[in-house]
């Protein structure tokens, strides 16, 4: 046999399984810890916050537990309840900083677990931490509704490390919290909603019955005890046939038993007898319970009497609205009058109803429109041409805008008066005065000859609606009248168009002088828009926007000028004004009024045309002088520098340098004095010999020169005009105009381009000539040099006949060619020279001269 060599030993780590069951264990403790809690919870909601606050101490072992809640504000905490707390503990604190905030503030429907509160914040924000030497913090939110309203906590003074069944049961005991305060909340809603349930029964002024099935009286309640035929002490237990007459009784009875048989509510309507007179009500009857049912019986007097009322104000204001629409679409203002009369009459039933119309000029009142009832005498016939001094009382009353309601005629003061309407059988009159704006016209007025009659404040609303719409009718007839005069007028004034439209910019009229500014007669006019009519189309939006402000603020936007379209779509300018006219009871209505500007602004063209060429002259002829006298005396001492420049080279021999330098000198002084001739030239100073000759032979002459000067890259092409008038010229000063334009014309054009010299006979006339002062009508040749350079802005063109003005480069122009142009031509006939340069691009340069023949 063998002996064993040694043993092996084989060990398990079980702690982790020890762990577990003891956290089980303790879970299972802590269960039946928190049941016994829960069934030892009551009906009070503080005391079982209590109890689920001092289960949360003694379940962690903590040394004290609280529930902490906010305010309404959410901005401090309160201990509602507590268990081992410190007595001196506060029971309010900022909610912010507190060790709570985490669980409270924060809102997170998570359990906060601080085992060492050593080195958080909360030893500097909450000073309970310090005072109390709290080491460690165990907490849930409390929510109701969805809100965090508080947290439940429990802290120690020693670490902690809380174990999961400690953190389970806080939870737990949390949402317990959560239950009581719900049930808190509820109860509390419960009571107001009771409350107020009492409040509304108590409020209610319905009376109620209850009603057992066989129809006895079980219950009564009332807010209104007069509201009962008998108090409840007399019908309490008894039968309804006992206590209601037969008919309502029958009513009863039969709604109960048809509420029984089909379990749906019923409704019925009875009238009884009262103290103060006949009441009406309604009753609903519905179950009370198995056996009996309720009847809530309400007083409908008030309802029924104003139901009567709205029956007879709905037969008033259809009256109203038959005689508005009549008075919109009758034409006939008699037939008119005598509809409104008939109608008033028969409604009110009064025996007469009639008009008056008040003569100013006479001092006399008519009687224009009657109606009689039945049986009645009409007496329009014996009222005509009555002298007011008759009734002066009466008139001076109704001009005064009072009406006169008398129910006995005797009250009237006038004596004269009394005995007129007495004649006629008269006892009751009521009259309303008519008014055209503060026009007295007359009185619209109701007789009553059977008895002596009260007149209601119904039957004055009548009246004076009715003579409010008599006195509209009439105001319509005068308006129509003055407007015929008022389209009269503007329909033949030549000089001012008239349009008048509505809010939405329909034509409505368009007189003769629209017509003519426009171009669409008034059958195309009328019907259409005016924007598409007459505003052009970048103008729309803003003249829309001005109509629009118009109409809302009842405001006519200020005159001002515009450009306004035609019908082949050309502008017109106009100065336009607005007015907006109301007439009470119509749209309104808008008219714009346009003075042709275009004399006005074809004068004031001409004078800036005439006022800035003026000023061009005048700046021309300022610097001619100066320019003149300058190269007069620098003329003068260049004749001097010349001559002995001469003499010196005609003593030194060729050969030696200073001969080259004089030379030199020679030139410079010659370059000097052709720029005093330019100046001269321009100054008009320069003496010239001027003779009759064809211009075409003279250009013709300086072609091939020409065609020199401006180089083989640009062609030069010549347009002699057909059988050219003579002229009145020097020939050296035609060829010292062609060369300036065509050099002119060169410098122009970068490369290869083309030169075109062209001749015409022109006349201008008065309806036919340039704008330029001086310009006479007769017969004129014209000289024009054109290129195809790269033109000139308005800034050059501005400043195109200034000496030494150039835009070229330095050392290629002097600046004096066109201004020696334009001297040369005023120094020899007063003519005219124009350039023109429309953009940039070939063909687009241009520079004419006039020549007079």
């Amino acid at each position: 046999s063998t002996r064993p060599a040694g043993l092996i030993s084989l060990v398990h780590d079980i702690t982790a399984r020890k762990n577990a069951e003891q956290e089980r264990e303790s879970l299972r403790e802590t269960a039946e810890a928190l049941s016994s809690v829960f069934l030892d919870l009551g009906p009070g909601t503080r005391q079982n916050m209590d109890r689920i606050v001092r289960a949360a101490c003694e379940l962690t072992g903590a040394a004290a537990a609280l529930y902490n809640r906010l305010d309404e504000t959410r901005s401090s905490l309160e201990v509602w309840s507590g268990h081992h707390l410190p007595p001196d503990m506060p029971r309010r604190d900022a909610a912010h900083g507190h060790i709570c905030h985490e669980a409270t503030i924060l809102g997170r429907d998570q359990t906060v677990v601080l085992n060492h509160l050593a080195g958080t914040p909360y030893e500097r924000t909450d000073p309970a931490v310090r005072k109390y030497g709290l080491e460690s913090y165990l907490g849930h939110p409390v929510q109701l509704r969805g809100h965090t309203v508080g947290s439940l906590a429990v802290v120690d003074t020693k670490p902690r490390n809380f174990t999961q069944a400690e953190i389970s049961a806080i939870q737990l005991l949390a949402r317990a919290l959560s239950l009581e305060e719900e049930r808190h909340l509820v109860e509390a809603e419960l009571r107001q909603s009771e409350a107020r349930n009492r409040a509304l029964v108590s409020a209610i002024p319905d009376l109620m019955f209850v009603i057992s099935k066989d129809g006895f009286f079980l219950d009564c309640h009332t807010n209104r005890p007069d509201s009962l035929a008998h108090p409840p002490h007399e019908f309490l237990n008894k039968h309804v046939s006992e206590v209601l007459p037969p008919e309502m009784t029958a009513n009863t009875l039969a709604s109960i038993g048809k509420l029984f048989q089909t379990q749906e509510p019923q409704i019925y309507e009875y009238q009884i007898q009262r103290g103060g007179g006949s009441g009406h009500f309604e009753a609903r009857i519905v179950m009370a319970s198995g056996d009996s049912a309720m009847i809530i019986s309400r007083d409908v007097t008030h309802k029924k009497l104003a139901e009567a009322a709205e029956r007879r104000e709905r037969a008033d204001r259809d009256l109203i609205g038959r005689l508005a629409t009549e008075a919109f679409q009758s034409r006939d203002r008699s037939r008119f009058q005598q509809i409104l009369l008939a109608q008033l009459g028969e409604t009110i039933d009064v025996s007469r109803a009639y008009i008056f119309t008040f003569n100013h000029t006479s001092k006399t009142i008519d009687n224009t429109a009657e109606w009689t009832a039945p049986g009645v005498i009409p007496q329009i016939d014996n009222l005509q041409g009555l002298p007011a001094s008759l009734g002066e009382w009466w008139i001076s009353t109704l001009m005064n805008c009072g009406e006169i309601c008398c129910s006995d005629i005797g009250q009237i003061p006038d004596e004269k008066l009394r005995e007129l309407l007495h004649l006629q059988g008269i006892l009751s009159v009521l009259v309303a005065p008519l008014f055209i704006g503060a026009r007295f016209c007359g009185f619209l007025g109701l007789d009553e000859c059977r008895r002596h009659r009260e007149w209601t404040a119904r039957e004055q609303n009548l009246l004076a609606e009715s003579t409010r719409i008599l006195m509209g009718v009439w105001a319509d007839e005068d308006l129509r009248q003055s407007e015929e005069r008022f389209k009269g007028i503007l329909q033949n004034v030549a000089t001012v168009a008239v349009q008048g439209y509505s809010l939405d910019g329909t034509v409505r009229y368009w007189n003769r002088a629209s017509e003519s500014f426009y171009g669409y007669s008034a059958g195309e006019a009328i019907g259409r828009n005016l924007l598409d009519l007459i505003i052009p189309p970048d103008l729309r939006n803003d003249v829309a926007a001005a109509m629009r402000s118009m109409a809302a603020t009842g405001i006519a936007q200020p005159a001002s000028e515009m450009n306004l379209m035609r019908q082949d779509g050309s502008l017109i300018p106009v100065y336009s004004s607005h007015a907006l006219v109301h007439v009470p009871g119509r749209d309104v209505e808008l008219f714009c009024i346009d003075i042709d500007l275009t004399s006005l602004k074809r004068a004031e063209e001409q004078r800036e045309k005439l006022q800035s060429q003026l000023v061009q002259a005048q700046k021309m002829e300022s610097i001619g002088r100066l320019a003149g006298g300058v190269a007069h005396d620098f003329n003068n001492m260049l004749t001097v520098i010349l001559g002995q420049t001469e003499l010196a080279l005609h003593t030194i021999p060729p050969d030696e340098k200073l001969h080259a330098d004089l030379e030199q000198i020679r030139k410079a002084a010659q370059r000097s004095a052709d720029l005093t001739r330019q100046l001269l030239a321009f100054a008009r100073k320069q003496t010239v010999t001027p003779r009759v000759l064809d211009l075409n032979s003279t250009v013709e002459g300086m072609i091939q020169l020409l065609r020199r000067l401006i180089g083989e890259n640009i062609e030069l092409l010549w347009l002699p005009g057909p059988q050219l008038w003579p002229v009145f010229l020097d020939p050296s000063q035609v060829d010292q105009i062609l060369t300036n334009l065509c050099v002119n014309a060169r410098d122009a054009i970068s490369g290869v381009g083309k030169i075109t010299i062209r001749t015409a006979n022109t006349a201008f006339n008065q309806n036919h000539r340039p704008q330029h002062p001086g310009v006479l009508s007769g017969d004129y040749v014209l000289l024009a040099v054109s290129d195809d350079g790269c033109g000139m802005d308005a800034g050059t063109l501005s400043h195109l006949f200034e000496p030494f003005f150039t835009t070229k480069d330095i050392g290629r122009g002097t600046g004096l060619g066109l201004s020696t142009v334009y001297g040369t031509l005023s120094h020899l006939f007063e003519p005219f020279f124009t350039t023109k340069d429309i953009g940039r691009g070939p063909g687009l340069g241009l520079s004419t001269a006039y020549c007079p023949v």
